[in-house]
């Protein structure tokens, strides 16, 4: 079902987002735990990107090999994706509408975390409900009151309507990490091509079926506090993974993004942080 509570900024055709407005999108984001962001990418670089994705990695994908791939529900695989080619494109990893916001939420010292694909293949079932990562201190005293520490940028390969699915959303329940089931009523995005979603580690969501003759790959670039590491989700493979080759091509202004991974014993000039 859709809901009208949660925030959605469509974004202009040209320029950035006011700062008003991000601190808004901020706010917004912080009470429901999800944003959705359109038209923050042009659908033929979209488009781009599918066919590469399903090129490189369909045979990860389809056989689910163990060595790169992990089994996340039925149908259901997530790997990682190497920060190379189309994918390690600044309009993707430091989106000139996204990341503003995302830097108001984690600071302009955060990183990536990983980088890796979700695709359902046809004939999914919904997936178990769950969330991304578990509680940091299993204190809900201390877990219900953290600010974001984790957020995952979901960026959809295809569109996701009710014949590919998409996923359904509990807005809120970032912020009743105790809750078995959720509370709050579901949410359940149509998102086109081009757009994408902001969502906190700690909100539970389920993908749904998809109904399509397709697959639906999603990427999800996950942004996080410059401490934060996942311990959880990543036992199968790397879940960041890029090259000096390719690291080397980044700009300076946004290599703190990847270098907590690539430079070892690299001195990082600290920034103040956004207010």
């Amino acid at each position: 079902m859709d809901n009208p509570r949660i925030p959605r900024i469509k974004v202009p055709k040209k320029g950035i987002i006011p700062v008003p407005a991000i601190n808004l999108a901020r706010e917004k984001y912080e009470e429901a735990g999800i944003l959705i962001l359109d038209g923050i990418l042009p659908v033929s670089y979209i488009d781009q990107l599918r066919e590469a994705f399903l090129a490189d990695y369909e045979r990860q994908v389809r056989r689910k090999e163990q060595r790169f791939a992990s089994e996340v529900g039925d149908k259901r695989v997530m790997l990682s994706v190497d920060v190379e080619g189309l994918f390690n494109q600044q309009r993707l990893f430091a989106n000139r509408y996204a990341y503003p916001v995302l830097c108001r939420l984690l600071s302009n010292e955060m990183i990536i975390n990983a980088f890796n694909a979700v695709t359902s293949l046809p004939g999914s079932r919904i997936q178990h409900l769950h969330a991304n990562h578990p509680e940091l201190f299993w204190d809900a005293s201390l877990d219900n009151v953290m600010p974001p520490f984790c957020v995952t940028l979901a960026v959809p390969l295809v569109d996701l309507n009710a014949e590919t699915g998409t996923t359904r959303f509990y807005p809120g329940s970032q912020k009743r990490t105790n809750d078995t089931a959720p509370k709050t009523p579901c949410f359940d995005p149509e998102v086109p091509r081009g757009s994408a979603i902001l969502f906190d580690s700690r909100i539970r969501h389920r993908g749904l079926a998809n109904k399509s003759a397709a697959p639906r790959p999603v990427l999800y670039l996950i942004y996080a506090r410059p401490w934060f590491r996942d311990y959880v989700n990543y036992d199968f493979d790397q879940a960041l993974r890029i090259t000096r080759k390719e690291f080397d091509k980044v700009r300076p202004k946004y290599q703190h993004l990847f270098d907590w991974l690539m430079v070892k014993g690299r001195k990082r000039k600290r920034k103040p942080l956004l207010p």
